[in-house]
């Protein structure tokens, strides 16, 4: 008893750490329905797959449930690691080989999670077996529909257990300072696929598994195939002016896109190749006046004096805060970063190296300074002033950097020709109209 009362405090500890640091990587964060990630009794949360270990914690932060996680068996190849997970709230499990397409022998890790769903549990499970940073979401995996029908067959279908499939949209999945859109399912059962499971257990494990993919399709940005992938990020940016600050919309506006570009490369294929050519003309624009597709919508737009000395006043204003903020955080900053960039993993794993070295970083980086502040022999005010003015500072750098990049803007917006602006906005509308399916001739 005393050693699960001393696992749920460290959970309940790591878990208020994790959602300070979470709240300061993804400070514009939106989530929908958040309240079915309560939903009581023996429950499988579902959540698509395209970052890493941030997927469930994202998804785990915002439940009040005491979340565990399935874990792929390779992250147990040795005793520190099988310990460690073994000990903190995950369960084994292998992956199926997709080149063969044969089930494997789960008979291990379905046993401990039939005894955990049967004692009313809540496991995250992201069926999609793998991460893969696209708009898409991947073929899904048979397990988390065996579990489930595993656990409910043994209590022969009272057990009551529920799925709650959640999605998260990254605006950009490795970016500090970014926003998310976390959006849930209704609670559903599997008591509709009882008789089918009785007669035959692989059909009722392929409904369920559907199932599961229908909602995972609802709840995330989904492109059925290749042609456009690359040119999503871009497109979304340019249709939609500002659309980064307000997560909802980018989901909103994202999935329209995304089935607006499904339809077009079912029904007219062949125009793929022309809004390539039309894509072609605003990325030449991007890279002639070095900017971000965030940055095209608002450069091809009048802008004001007014606006630009406003931006200026704040650079110039801001400039001392900013540097100080750049000092102060260089090492816990740049440190990420830099191992970040040494390790050149792919880009499912830059969000995840971040957040943990930037993490365990700060937790030690934040006592030293206070030691070495207090060191100084200040007075208790002073020094209370240089640390609290010290962490603020380093909180504005990121915003500061944003003021910058509207500002650069406000200055391409000057020099570029109105009949280049024009031309631009002409292939942005042109991209519009044909994407949506307005203009297919």
């Amino acid at each position: 008893m005393i050693r699960v009362r001393l696992l749920q405090f460290m959970y309940l500890v790591f878990k208020a750490l994790i959602g300070i640091g979470l709240r300061l990587f993804y400070p514009n964060t939106v989530v929908h329905n958040r309240q079915y990630l309560n939903t009581k009794g023996p429950m499988l949360l579902i959540g698509n797959h395209p970052n890493g270990m941030m997927d469930p914690i994202n998804v785990a932060l915002h439940s009040r449930r005491m979340v565990h996680f399935l874990a792929k068996s390779q992250l147990f190849s040795n005793w520190f690691t099988r310990w460690f997970f073994n000990t903190f709230y995950c369960i084994p499990v292998q992956r199926s080989n997709f080149s063969t397409d044969q089930p494997i022998d789960m008979v291990r890790s379905f046993e401990r999670c039939d005894i955990f769903l049967h004692e009313g549990g809540t496991l995250f499970v992201a069926p999609e077996g793998t991460s893969l940073n696209v708009r898409r979401i991947l073929p899904l995996r048979t397990g988390a529909a065996r579990i489930a029908l595993s656990a409910e067959s043994k209590k022969d279908f009272q057990l009551g257990l529920r799925f709650v499939v959640s999605g998260v949209t990254y605006i950009d999945a490795g970016s500090f300072w970014s926003g998310q859109f976390i959006s849930t399912s209704a609670p559903f059962g599997i008591e509709e696929f009882e008789e089918t499971y009785r007669k035959d257990e692989v059909t009722a494990v392929k409904l369920v598994t559907e199932k599961i993919f229908r909602e995972l399709k609802k709840l995330n940005i989904h492109l059925e195939n290749d042609a456009l992938i690359p040119d999503f990020e871009r497109l979304i940016r340019w249709f939609n002016s500002g659309i980064e600050a307000d997560p909802e919309q980018f989901f909103i506006k994202g999935k329209l896109l995304a089935d607006d570009i499904n339809r077009l490369e079912q029904n007219n294929p062949l125009l793929i190749e022309s809004a390539r050519t039309h894509i072609a003309v605003v990325e030449n624009y991007m890279f002639k006046w070095h900017l971000k597709a965030q940055q095209v919508p608002e450069s091809i737009e009048p802008t004001s004096v007014l606006s630009f000395i406003v931006r200026l006043l704040l650079a110039v204003l801001g400039l001392p805060c900013m540097l100080a903020g750049l000092v102060i955080h260089f090492i816990p900053n740049f440190l990420p970063w830099l191992i970040e960039k040494i390790a050149k993993q792919h880009s499912i794993y830059i969000a995840t190296t971040k957040f943990v070295t930037g993490f365990f970083l700060y937790i030690i980086y934040y006592p030293l300074l206070v030691k070495w502040v207090l060191g100084m022999g200040l007075s208790g005010g002073l020094s209370l002033t240089i640390i609290a003015g010290g962490i603020i500072c380093g909180l504005l750098f990121f915003p500061y950097i944003n003021i910058l990049q509207k500002l650069k803007t406000s200055f391409v917006t000057f020099f570029v020709k109105k009949n280049e602006k024009e031309m631009v906005k002409n292939e942005i509308l042109t991209l519009q109209d044909l994407i949506s399916g307005k203009n297919t001739h």
